[in-house]
């Protein structure tokens, strides 16, 4: 009964329902127990580590949102730097465009004020070379001026201060040297141009001699009907040869004033130059 009872009566608990030794089902169901045992400490270990691989996949799967966030932060950072880059070079073209087209002005501009510099140096040394005429042409005119007030007060110039009705006065031409001063100044004045005339030439009138006073005096203290006699010892060749000085006196005047105006333009001009 024992052996036919035995496994209905077997259990987990061997010892309890079955107490012979030599059972067969004894030494199965102790190993089936060991076997249980083992499976349940590996469910439990496998239970552990999927409890852990689950947290861990909760904490792989935020950080994998946190890197994926960080990930778009980057892509947009990325965007910007790529639309700020784009604006840059942009900008850098033009930027290259206004520097070639400054240098360009700048260059055009420096031809140009080196073209402008050579002209005004030529102007400059054309001026120079007509300033030298002028003062060459003012010195002649100085000697010459200089050689007629000598010669009006050397020749002894009587007056007349009564004029016969008689005698008209002599409207001859102008002397030689008249004629000559006209010719210089007239080629002076059409060479000047844009530069200073320094020395001024300035013409004092003829100064009559004290043998003149006298005679003046001794002219004007005869009488009304004593002319006659002083017209006859005045000699028609003075009196020619008198308004031939004074007609070289004024145009010497006209000479002098043309230029003392031609020195007062030539200032003008070196002033406007030199600005």
């Amino acid at each position: 009964m024992q052996n036919g009872a035995s496994p209905c009566g077997m259990s987990d608990f061997p010892d309890v329902f079955c107490s012979n030794a030599l059972c067969p089902y004894r030494q199965i169901i102790g190993r089936e127990r060991y076997t249980s045992m083992q499976l349940t400490a590996a469910n439990r270990l496998l239970e552990e580590g999927q409890h852990y691989l689950t947290l861990k996949s909760e904490r792989l799967e935020a950080e994998v949102k946190a890197k994926n966030e960080q990930l778009q932060q980057l892509d947009a950072l990325a965007r910007r730097e790529a639309a700020r880059r784009a604006e840059l070079e942009e900008e850098l073209v033009e930027l290259r465009r206004a520097v070639h087209a400054r240098c360009s002005a700048a260059y055009s501009n420096t031809v140009s004020q080196e073209t402008e510099l050579a002209r005004v140096q030529q102007e400059r040394k054309l001026l120079v070379e007509q300033v030298l005429q002028l003062q060459s042409a003012l010195n002649g005119m100085v000697r010459l001026n200089e050689a007629l007030q000598y010669a009006l007060r050397s020749n002894e110039i009587r007056v007349p201060t009564v004029v016969s009705p008689f005698e008209k006065p002599s409207t001859s031409a102008p002397r030689c040297q008249s004629q000559s001063v006209s010719s210089v100044v007239s080629s002076s004045s059409s060479s000047a141009t844009h530069t200073v005339v320094s020395p001024s030439a300035q013409v004092e009138m003829p100064v009559a001699s004290n043998e003149d006073s006298d005679e003046v005096k001794k002219s004007n203290n005869i009488p009304f009907g004593d002319s006659k006699g002083v017209d006859k010892h005045l000699s028609p060749m003075k009196d020619n040869k008198h308004e031939d000085c004074h007609l070289a006196v004024a145009s010497m005047r006209s000479v002098i004033s043309e230029l003392e105006s031609l020195r007062i333009c030539l200032n003008s001009l070196r002033a406007e130059t030199s600005k």
